[in-house]
């Protein structure tokens, strides 16, 4: 768990690692954004790279965590599904610059450091939606063929209509827009994996 100046860090080197870029960001920009002393931020994170891996366990923890607070009182594999997929895309939203680190920047660097640690929340992410699916499927409530790619292609259904929204806005609230992107989702993506019978 961060403390208050962690998380004030953090949310300040994701906003602007998103707005400047990762390489244009100083660690002195991070602490002015964050309202500390540089030297606080060096306290809690030795470089950039420490930080940035720091961005990826807060943001996919703090999601992680929401998703499992509201499954805990569920027990149907339909209603999982639809509020791990609804927090997801709530998430994304409120929090667009750990959206772009977690969900795009992410990909990048999960090819290049699979199974780094800093990794394990997101890994556990993605293997309770994959374990919704299949205990879904096991009970006959959805249908489907087996693949490794059905997931991380649901995932990245929600993900390019959030990146969208982001890039693109409407204008909308946040409530609106989660509320579009969700419903297509259900439409399109769950109606299509649900069984007939």
């Amino acid at each position: 768990m961060v403390n208050d100046k962690q998380k004030a860090i953090l949310e300040s080197a994701g906003r602007l690692f998103s707005m400047k870029g990762f390489f244009n960001t100083s660690m002195k920009d991070i602490a002015n954004d964050a309202g500390i002393a540089v030297g606080t931020t060096y306290l809690y994170y030795r470089n950039k790279e420490e930080l940035l891996d720091g961005i990826y366990q807060y943001a996919s923890s703090l999601v992680l965590e929401r998703i499992r607070s509201r499954l805990r009182k569920i027990s149907d594999p339909l209603e999982m599904l639809r509020v791990f997929t609804l927090e997801s895309i709530h998430f994304s939203l409120k929090s667009p610059h750990l959206f772009m680190i977690l969900f795009v920047d992410h990909k990048r660097r999960a090819i290049e450091l699979r199974d780094h640690v800093i990794f394990q929340h997101f890994h556990d992410y993605m293997a309770l939606g994959k374990t919704i699916l299949h205990q879904g499927k096991e009970s006959g409530v959805f249908s489907f063929p087996d693949h490794e790619d059905l997931f991380p292609g649901m995932m990245g259904f929600w993900i390019a209509m959030v990146l969208r929204a982001i890039l693109v806005p409407s204008g909308d609230g946040l409530k609106q827009t989660r509320d579009k992107i969700n419903n297509l989702f259900e439409q399109i993506v769950i109606h299509g994996i649900r069984s007939e019978s």
